[in-house]
């Protein structure tokens, strides 16, 4: 989304721009650069380092400020002079922001668990802009402050360091206090972290592999009976029977072979 990102001046400065209409009420507590002439709008857009068509997202996305008829108007001027039109009349927004290596670096230290082992994180209401999925812990009054501070265990000692991580202006009071105050101006938010999913250990779930009972009344296989070689034929009954037949066929003048029978036939 369009707020996801830091983009950095060349002047070193980090800013985070958003869509009027692309906001969540803590920003409340989150001043807007403002920007009155157009040259310096447009010198402050053409100061940005911007990733391609990040301007183009921004106009095509913009409810407020058709990009379509201003082109169609304009069409030989350049999209960042639309950017700086869209930043003078407030439909864009631009906010200081930290770069997002700072952001990462401090935010062990601006974490805390409760009791029920949920975690929690303190951070500036500008550094939301490129969040802004988190889950924001309401703060409406001291009472309610102080109470987050309880269950987060939030010493005096973190306190300090939490202040001096978030850059909140020193005064009379205590660090507790300081920070107490920036929570209910809205300041620091408090955000829900989003549990981390349980590892898969292969023990949640247990593959049964069942097997089917047998039978009781299941047959036992029966037993095959042994085969009787077939018997051998004797070749001297055989040669001698064929023999007695041919000579019996002679005397009854019975034709055996197929020359004999023509033979017979032609006389």
């Amino acid at each position: 989304m369009l707020t996801s990102q830091v983009l950095k001046s060349r002047t070193g400065l980090h800013y985070s721009l958003r869509l009027a209409n692309k906001g969540n009420n803590f920003l409340n507590a989150v001043k807007a650069e403002t920007f009155i002439d157009q040259n310096a709008a447009l010198h402050f857009v053409n100061n940005l380092q911007v990733p391609l068509f990040f301007w183009e997202n921004i106009a095509q996305d913009n409810s407020f400020f058709n990009y379509h008829n201003w082109n169609q108007a304009n069409p030989w001027i350049s999209i960042e002079s639309y950017i700086a039109q869209a930043l003078i009349q407030g439909s864009v927004q631009a906010f200081k922001s930290e770069p997002l290596s700072k952001l990462n670096e401090s935010r062990e230290l601006r974490s805390f668990k409760d009791t029920q082992g949920k975690s929690f994180e303190l951070q500036p209401a500008a550094s939301l802009l490129v969040d802004a999925t988190a889950e924001i812990k309401p703060v409406n009054d001291k009472q309610g402050a102080a109470q987050i501070l309880q269950t987060l265990d939030i010493s005096a000692e973190s306190a300090e360091a939490l202040n001096k991580s978030l850059n909140l202006p020193a005064n009379n009071g205590t660090s507790t206090e300081i920070l107490i105050e920036a929570l209910i101006k809205g300041e620091v938010v408090v955000t829900q972290q989003a549990e981390a999913l349980k590892p898969n250990t292969g023990q949640d779930f247990v593959e049964t592999v069942f097997e089917a009972p047998k039978s009781a009344a299941e047959p036992a296989p029966a037993k095959s009976k042994p085969v009787s070689p077939a018997p051998i034929a004797d070749p001297t009954r055989t040669e001698n029977a064929t023999a007695d037949g041919l000579t019996k066929a002679a005397e009854a003048g019975t034709p055996f072979c197929e020359e004999c029978e023509q033979a017979k036939n032609a006389a």
